[in-house]
């Protein structure tokens, strides 16, 4: 599959860019040097550029992906052109691409409100909820293996691109731990958390989680949250929205190599 390969070709390079460079804005994901000249003002979405993507469409960011354009001014429409890359959103109406983000949204917004119920012991039938009980439907047991999947993926975040300075502040790296945290419960249940978590999953989210911080909208402060750019690449929808670019990622082919069978896998 097309998609698949291209998948694998951007991530994985994207992650020895991102490992070897001082900047994510400087990393040559997506093509070329990407960032300008060292010490400059990063490029910021602009509403510009969130209409000229809307006027270009789908076909028009695809081509700047493939085709390794995605430099200078252009670099923060990476975020949308990934997006259009791995099929999180298609088509040539940035409405629909608005749509369709929205909706993924509020299934990671789900699994985010689902772990907060878990966790809520107030909340919680007493008569389930006892620490000494080691049956698989006390809550204190899902609540440990939480806290084991959540330091297993620690581990591994608080290291990671710690030269890359929009990554290793203390809120990116929580958010990092989250996307993954989700991701693994998700996607990957395992009884042990170093089965559902493998070492290498961060550095793949962390380059998606780049090119969403790096594609936030810039001019958003005094529109509503109606306005385009905001619906499409608002600041509060990053965290959402890397955990979809990850999550489609693996589905388009690099989950194997995280697999315990597979002889690629970290860990």
């Amino acid at each position: 599959e097309r998609c698949g390969s291209r998948a694998a070709e951007f991530l994985v390079a994207g992650r020895k860019a991102a490992s070897s460079s001082s900047s994510m804005e400087g990393s040559s994901m997506g093509g070329g040097s990407g960032g300008g000249r060292p010490g400059s003002t990063p490029p910021r979405l602009t509403n510009e550029l969130v209409s000229r993507a809307s006027q270009q469409g789908g076909a028009w960011l695809l081509e700047l992906a493939e085709t390794g354009r995605l430099t200078g001014d252009l670099v923060p429409l990476r975020r949308l052109a990934w997006a259009h890359l791995f099929g999180v959103i298609s088509g040539d109406s940035a409405d629909a691409w608005a749509e369709a983000l929205d909706a993924g949204r509020k299934r990671y917004n789900g699994l985010v409100e689902e772990y907060k119920r878990e966790t809520n012991v107030k909340a919680l039938d007493p008569n389930l909820c006892n620490p000494l009980a080691r049956n698989s439907d006390n809550p204190f047991v899902k609540m440990q293996a939480n806290e084991e999947l959540l330091k297993e993926i620690w581990k591994d975040v608080e290291r990671t691109f710690p030269e890359v300075e929009m990554l290793c502040n203390a809120d990116s790296r929580k958010m990092l731990q989250r996307i993954l945290f989700h991701w693994c419960r998700a996607a990957n249940p395992a009884k042990a958390a170093s089965d559902s978590y493998r070492q290498g999953m961060n550095e793949l989210a962390a380059v998606a989680l780049a090119a969403a911080k790096a594609g936030e909208y810039a001019d958003g402060s005094w529109e509503s949250s109606e306005a385009l750019g905001i619906r499409l690449c608002g600041r509060q929808h990053s965290e959402a929205d890397t955990f979809l670019l990850f999550s489609r990622v693996m589905e388009l082919g690099l989950r194997p190599m995280f697999m315990p069978s597979s002889s690629g896998g970290g860990g």
